[in-house]
């Protein structure tokens, strides 16, 4: 906000009341829609921006693009742009963008005579039993509750398999059937317990928690709050193989101003595009912020 308002002083800012997830976030802004208080700019979860657009909350940002002469050249390529694509209209620019991955806690691993990282789940199975041995009580936890069913759809990308498709959950074959069995395998064969993310997180930076598998947005909080233990991060296991592909997370901007006014939906783009650029990019700490703009005043909520 500082490189904002120091690049942007005609411009001003103001956070509204945070939300407390992707969802709440969704049906704030839908409420909103109804009251007439939107927003002019809202993050929103990249698995939620369908629903602002479907029922026309959203505003394509095409005639804003169009008028940027070096767009492509600025990192807004074509694969960035397609996570907020929808009908060959650009609704969000991608504001944080993750992957899964595995977190760990080589202290404990190597307790456990464990110094190869697991590539597939069944190896993670067996270093659970492993670490079990070695007397570790909480082997591992893998992120089931993450929004979205994020890691259900993180078994089937990797089969290469989309979670929805032709517009019906995609889950009735047998790349469905071999996801939920290798997410009982880790439920039951590694008797990972029942923790709500949160928990877990606290558990893995505690150092009692050896493997865990959730979003790279996490790594710098786990990097501040570990323990007095050696932290490794590893690419996301497969089944059999290394994953054919993973699901995006993250949140994009998007625009959902109901002002006529050209100069304060002006503003609202220069704040879109600026949070969305290389250079912030760069710096940032992982939030989710959404905005309301003027040409004199932008006010922005995070969550």
């Amino acid at each position: 906000m500082k490189g904002f308002e120091a690049d942007h002083p005609e411009i001003k800012v103001k956070f509204r009341a945070v939300y407390d997830s992707y969802e709440d976030g969704t049906n704030t802004v839908l409420r909103e829609s109804l009251s007439g208080n939107l927003p002019d700019v809202t993050m929103q979860g990249l698995n939620r921006q369908a629903n602002l657009v479907e029922k026309g909350i959203a505003q394509s940002l095409e005639p804003f693009i169009a008028k940027e002469a070096q767009f492509e050249k600025d990192g807004y390529h074509e694969a960035m742009l397609s996570l907020g694509t929808f009908d060959n209209q650009v609704y969000g620019l991608p504001f944080s963008v993750s992957l899964p991955v595995g977190y760990y806690n080589m202290d404990l691993m190597k307790k456990a005579n464990i110094n190869k990282m697991p590539e597939t789940w069944e190896e993670v199975v067996g270093a659970c039993r492993s670490l079990r041995q070695a007397g570790v009580k909480n082997p591992v936890f893998w992120g089931w509750n993450i929004t979205g069913n994020w890691f259900i759809q993180s078994m089937l990308w990797s089969q290469d398999m989309p979670i929805i498709q032709d517009k019906k959950l995609n889950i009735d074959n047998p790349q469905g059937l071999t996801a939920l069995k290798t997410i009982r395998s880790i439920f039951r064969d590694c008797e990972m317990k029942n923790l709500s993310w949160k928990d877990a997180l606290a558990s893995f930076s505690a150092g009692e928690i050896a493997m865990m598998y959730w979003s790279t947005s996490a790594l710098g909080a786990i990097e501040r709050a570990k323990g007095d233990f050696v932290l490794k991060t590893h690419e996301f296991p497969g089944i059999k193989t290394a994953p054919l592909g993973l699901p995006a997370g993250g949140n994009s901007a998007m625009m959902v101003s109901q002002s006529k006014d050209p100069e304060r939906r002006e503003a609202a783009w220069t704040f879109i595009k600026y949070i969305t650029s290389g250079q912030v990019r760069a710096l940032r700490q992982w939030h989710k912020p959404r905005a309301t703009c003027h040409p004199t005043k932008l006010r922005m909520k995070s969550f």
